[in-house]
């Protein structure tokens, strides 16, 4: 049980690092989010990004970062704990495919909840309907 815990904390923070190395490199590529992975001001940043940049989003920060962490998870069980050893660069093979794909239809989506919550929204300023009564 032990072995499963420090197995789980150790993917955990994975991920989170992970988090903070993919939002890095986002910026590298002019993608502004908050360094913090949790959060209103994460979550605000994220709302106001197109679709492209939902779907790097999706594929860096996500499928990436799933990818990484079941890896180190199936490694770190195999080598330390009692999980069997089955044919570890099979599954490396399909988390590798797997888990970016997964990164970007989620990206797409997020993208596409985005683009539809700013046209429900409409253009600053325009289609604010004005409800105090009018003076008699």
């Amino acid at each position: 049980m032990a072995k499963f815990l420090i197995e789980l904390v150790v993917a955990f923070l994975a991920i989170l690092l992970w988090q903070l190395v993919a939002t890095l490199l986002m910026r590298v590529f002019g993608i502004r989010l908050p360094l913090r992975p949790f959060g209103k001001d994460r979550k605000r940043a994220s709302q106001l990004l197109t679709l492209s940049q939902c779907v790097w989003e999706g594929v860096l920060v996500y499928g990436c970062g799933m990818f990484i962490s079941l890896t180190l998870f199936d490694y770190l069980g195999c080598r330390y704990g009692n999980a069997p050893c089955r044919d570890l660069s099979l599954n490396i093979r399909v988390y590798a495919v797997l888990w970016p794909v997964v990164g970007l239809f989620l990206g797409a989506m997020h993208g596409s909840e985005n683009r539809t919550r700013r046209a429900a929204a409409g253009p600053p300023g325009i289609g604010k309907v004005d409800r105090t009564p009018p003076d008699q």
